[in-house]
This record gives structure tokens, C-alpha cells and sequence, in this order.
């Protein structure tokens, strides 16, 4: 959390030194820049895992899912652990992991 501030900290800082009127909007490149999610996305597989497979996955299975788009991630993952690859399978996968963030 630490890096977190600093780091919207030093962000804040810059956009106080432009002149916004020249801009309609400031993009952030929020995950892996300003925070590291990489936590809770290890978490969130975890979660899901112990709700949905039962057992933890290892760290390089998660590791693995990183930059994929998330759908095709559940797929593998559910591919590696002989569960049913159906839409509403890979849904109720998807809905489970995002339902630790929130």
C-alpha cells in the first residue's frame, strides 16, 4: 500500500506541473504502474481454486494465467484440473475469482 501512495503521490505531483487546460483526460495505467495487484489476482485464484477445485493451485499456475484475458485462463485452468470447459462453467470460474475482490 506503501508503494501505492507514493506512487499516486508522485503522480498527483506531476499533474499539478501541467496545465490541464490543455488536456480533456489523464490515463492511468493503474495495474502493475501505479499498484501491484499481483496479490490479489493470486488470491483471487486461490479463492476460486478452493471453492471450485477444492485443492490450491501452484504458484506457477497462477503465474502462468498473467496477460492472458481472463476467460481463457479459466479454460486452462479448468483443462488442467479435468473440470467441465462448458460456457457456464468457465462463467461460474470467472464470477467466483471476481467475487473475492469484491
Amino acid at each position: 500500500m506503501g508503494i501505492w501512495m507514493l506512487s499516486f503521490g508522485l503522480v498527483l505531483a506531476m499533474i499539478r506541473r501541467i496545465n490541464m487546460s490543455k488536456y480533456k483526460a489523464v490515463l492511468f495505467d493503474y495495474d502493475g504502474t501505479v499498484a501491484n495487484s499481483n496479490q490479489i489476482i493470486v488470491d483471487s485464484w486461490q479463492y476460486m481454486a478452493s471453492k471450485l477445485i477444492g485443492a490450491p493451485l501452484t504458484h506457477d499456475e497462477i503465474v502462468k494465467t498473467f496477460g492472458l484475458v481472463l476467460r481463457e485462463a479459466m479454460y486452462n485452468c479448468a483443462v488442467a484440473h479435468n473440470l467441465p470447459t462448458d460456457d457456464a462453467s468457465i462463467d461460474n470460474m470467472m464470477y467466483t475469482y471476481r467475487s473475492y475482490q469484491f
